[in-house]
């Protein structure tokens, strides 16, 4: 499955307060950008909420990342929890288009006229949210060497570790005089 379309229109029928829950596993979406390696599993709590649908999904996933240090693809567990309003577009009994008091409502958020709601960018962007910044394969990820490119997790490199960075040079030179000049 590739989209997670909901149906609500049995639970738009219902009273205010009903719910319900969907469960989420075999969801494969083709984000270009992210490299899903296992099915999204979760579950999407829905509630009929009076003027719309309250949405709340706690789902997983796994994601190809590469790390920021040493540059290897490695597969990265994102969990995403999410709460949102939806919208129906018309009422349910009388099939007439319902007047929104937000005109600013972005169309994703809106139920279709067959009372049905894709979440499938909703739950994009929340995985997105929830990558880390500066991904690491894990906390004691050496890197590589900046000098050879070798990959410190891998190998050992003879490259010198003290190595002196000459952005830091003249601030070494003016420490140095400012010494020679306290001991004249």
């Amino acid at each position: 499955m590739e989209h997670l379309v909901i149906n609500v229109a049995g639970l738009l029928q219902e009273a205010t307060g009903a719910s319900r829950r969907v469960l989420v596993a075999d969801l494969v979406p083709d984000w270009p950008e992210l490299a899903v390696v296992s099915p999204i599993q979760g579950h999407v709590e829905l509630c009929h909420a009076g003027k719309g649908i309250v949405v709340r999904g706690h789902l997983s996933v796994k994601i190809e990342l590469t790390c920021c240090r040493c540059l290897e693809p490695y597969d990265q567990n994102v969990h995403v929890s999410f709460e949102e309003l939806h919208y129906p577009r018309f009422d349910l009994a009388t099939g007439k288009a319902l007047r929104l008091e937000h005109e600013d409502i972005d169309a994703e958020f809106l139920i279709d006229n067959v009372n049905r709601f894709d979440l499938t960018e909703s739950v994009r962007q929340h995985v997105v949210i929830g990558l880390p910044l500066m991904p690491r394969c894990h906390a004691g990820c050496l890197g590589i060497c900046p000098d050879c490119g070798a990959n410190r997790n891998e190998t050992v490199c003879a490259c010198p570790e003290d190595r002196v960075d000459v952005r830091m040079e003249p601030f070494r030179e003016m420490l140095e005089h400012m010494a020679q000049n306290r001991s004249a």
